[in-house]
Formats: C-alpha cells, sequence, structure tokens
C-alpha cells in the first residue's frame, strides 16, 4: 500500500465528506484512509458510518480517541497505518485533482526523500484565494533546518507534506502541545532527513475567521514549551542547537503580534521585551517596533 492518509477531526463532521470525497475521486487503489475521531461531541460518528456505506469500496477507518489534540491524533493514527507514506490531512482541506499522481511520480522519482511537499492554496470565509508555491530545498539538512525554523518554507504544512512511514520508528509529533506541534516535526524531519520539494499546488487549505483567537488560546496553554520540543539534543547537531536564542526570541515576537492584534496589550509588550532580550538585533525590525510602542501609548 502506497499512502495511508490519517485525518484528526474535533467536531468538524460538517467537513469530513467533502475532504474524504476530494480523496477518493482521485486514483487511490493502493491507499487508506484513517479518521482519528479526537473526541468529537458533534455527529461526527454518524458521518463516517453514512461515508463508509457510501464508498464501501475503499478502505476507510475510524478510529475514536479521548480528546488529546491533534498531534496525538496524527501519532494514534500512524500508529495503525499500512501505507508505506504517510499523508496528513486536516478534516477542513481539499485534495485538488491529481495530487495523489502527482505524489505517487514523485516519491518513485526522489526515493531517497523521506519528506515531499508541493504547494497549496489557501481560501478564506470570504472566498479570497492565496497561493503558496512549493519552496527549495537543499541538500544540506542543518541549511533546510535553519531556512524552516528562522524564515519558513513555503508550501511546507499539513496536507501538502508525505512522509515516509519508516520516520517513525524515531521521531514523532510532541503530543502534549496543542498548536504549532506540526513545526516541530517538520522540523525535526528536515534536519536529519533529505527531503525533496515537488512543482505544482495539491491542496486546499481553509482558512477561518476566528483561527486566530482560538490558536492564541492554545499558544497560551503551550506557552514557550514547543522550544524545548523542537530543540532536543538527543534530535538536533550541535550547529543546528545553535539556533535556539535566534529562534527562541522569533518565536516570541510572533506571540507578541498575536496578543497585539486581539488587543492584549500587556501580554504584547511582555513578549516584545522577551524577544528584544534574546536577540537584541530584533528591535530593528520596525513593523514589530511600530506596534509595541503603540501598545506603550494605548495602555
Amino acid at each position: 500500500m502506497k499512502f495511508s492518509f490519517i485525518i484528526p477531526s474535533y467536531n468538524y463532521s460538517r467537513f469530513l465528506k467533502r475532504c474524504i470525497q476530494s480523496i477518493i475521486s482521485q486514483d487511490c487503489k493502493s491507499c487508506e484512509i484513517i479518521i482519528v475521531d479526537d473526541g468529537s461531541t458533534d455527529n461526527t460518528r454518524e458521518v463516517i458510518a453514512d461515508i463508509c456505506r457510501q464508498y464501501s469500496d475503499s478502505i476507510i477507518i475510524y478510529k475514536y480517541q479521548d480528546n488529546s489534540g491533534p498531534a496525538a491524533a496524527r501519532n494514534n493514527g500512524t500508529s495503525i497505518s499500512r501505507g508505506d507514506y504517510i499523508w496528513f490531512i486536516d478534516a477542513d482541506d481539499i485534495l485538488l485533482d491529481d495530487a495523489v499522481k502527482v505524489m505517487s511520480d514523485a516519491v518513485e522519482k526522489f526515493s531517497e526523500a523521506k519528506l515531499l511537499f508541493s504547494g497549496y492554496r489557501s481560501v478564506n470565509e470570504e472566498g479570497k484565494q492565496r497561493l503558496h508555491k512549493h519552496g527549495t530545498i537543499r541538500k544540506s539538512r542543518t541549511t533546510n533546518f535553519r531556512q524552516y525554523v528562522l524564515n519558513g518554507i513555503e508550501g511546507l504544512t499539513t496536507g501538502s507534506v508525505v512522509v515516509k512511514k519508516e520516520v517513525f520508528e524515531s521521531l514523532s509529533f510532541p503530543h502534549d502541545i496543542y498548536t504549532n506541534e506540526d513545526i516541530v516535526f517538520f522540523s525535526h524531519l528536515l534536519a536529519t532527513y533529505p527531503a525533496a520539494s515537488i512543482p505544482g499546488i495539491i491542496l486546499e487549505k481553509f482558512r477561518h475567521r476566528n483561527s486566530l483567537r482560538r490558536n492564541l488560546k492554545r499558544i497560551q496553554e503551550t506557552g514557550l514549551r514547543m522550544v524545548d520540543y523542537l530543540f532536543d539534543r538527543n534530535i538536533l547537531k550541535s550547529e543546528q542547537m545553535r539556533l535556539r536564542r535566534v529562534f527562541l526570541a522569533k518565536r516570541c515576537l510572533s506571540i507578541f503580534r498575536s496578543h497585539y492584534l486581539l488587543g492584549d496589550y500587556q501580554s504584547a509588550r511582555r513578549y516584545y521585551q522577551s524577544a528584544i532580550r534574546e536577540y537584541p538585533l530584533l528591535i530593528f525590525k520596525w513593523s514589530y517596533l511600530r506596534k509595541y510602542l503603540k501598545s506603550s501609548i494605548g495602555k
């Protein structure tokens, strides 16, 4: 079996059928779909039962877990998967036409790669679209790691990525943080395994209007613990560990911006000050300094 699609879902029953149909409509003779219900309180179980009856010729597996977050759902789905490659996709995502063919061809062409990704398009609730083309991958794993943790690699997101299952013998999603767990996992993959970027747009990712407010709550619960998970000396090399300080500072800036946009200026200023203490050169990022000064005036 080539691909195991793993779909974590929490109270997203209204999106599941559309997501699953976008997979089944393609050439998926060598695929399985695993839906991990993360303790949903809506009608997810009934929706999946209907989908299984409608698509009885497809391999669709339903797994329930007590609410534990998307990282645990992805890990649990992987543990029962049978595919050579794992394809994580969120319940409100849609695979675009020929996505499976594009990645099937890619894993044959780049057989040494353990992580492969392509581009995607994001769509907000007003229907506005934005294309995210595939970013560049270098031969040096440390170079890829540096680019991803400090600046990001365009296109690299859940849904546009397939991962060789064998990497889960040594890596997994950090199960006790509820946000940015994918950043930790992809960082570790780029730091330790060869990767490949594939031309094309294979995914549509939906952006929810209130996602910032929901994500901020998760960020507050997680705090900066994800930095400790990411910079794990048991996984990273010494030259990769040296990026911890600047990553922590930029992480503080990111949290500062989220608090600022939601009007929590006191918390925003605290994170900005932490960022500058960690890496003073960030004070020359004028867009952030301007927000910090405005938050001080408006306190």
